[in-house]
C-alpha cells in the first residue's frame, strides 16, 4: 500500500504562507511504514538531492500528531516537493510538481460598522 494524498494537496502552491500549516495537516498518509519503500531515504539525503539536482529549499512545514513532519520545499524555477518525515527521519517524498505559484494574502475583513 502506498501513502495516499488527496487531490487537493497537488495546489499547496496555491496558498500563502499563512495557510499552509493548515493545508499541510490535511495530508493523510495511511500505512507510513509501507510508504518507506517509495524512494524514501534518509532525511539528510532527501534534502541534499532536493538542494543539489532541483535546487529546491525548505518553504513550510507541519508536524503530525504521530511526530512525524510533513515539509514543502520549492525552487525559484517553480518545481515543487512534498515530503513526509518519520520519527526516525526517514523521509518519503508524496507529491512533486512544476509551476508552482503564491497567491496574496487575502485581506482582512472590514467590520460591520452598521451591526448593533
Amino acid at each position: 500500500m502506498r501513502a495516499i494524498v488527496p487531490v487537493f494537496m497537488f495546489c499547496a502552491l496555491c496558498i500563502s504562507a499563512a495557510g499552509l500549516g493548515a493545508v499541510l495537516a490535511l495530508v493523510v498518509v495511511t500505512n507510513p511504514a509501507a510508504a518507506q519503500g517509495a524512494g524514501c531515504a534518509p532525511r539528510a539525503t532527501v534534502a541534499e538531492n532536493l538542494e543539489r539536482v532541483h535546487r529546491e529549499r525548505p518553504r513550510g512545514f507541519g508536524t503530525l500528531p504521530d511526530g512525524g513532519v510533513v515539509e514543502l520545499w520549492e525552487s525559484p524555477t517553480g518545481s515543487w516537493t512534498i515530503i513526509w518525515t518519520s520519527p526516525r527521519l526517514i523521509s518519503c517524498p508524496l507529491a512533486m510538481g512544476r509551476d508552482g505559484f503564491h497567491v496574496a494574502e487575502p485581506p482582512e475583513p472590514k467590520p460591520d460598522l452598521d451591526a448593533s
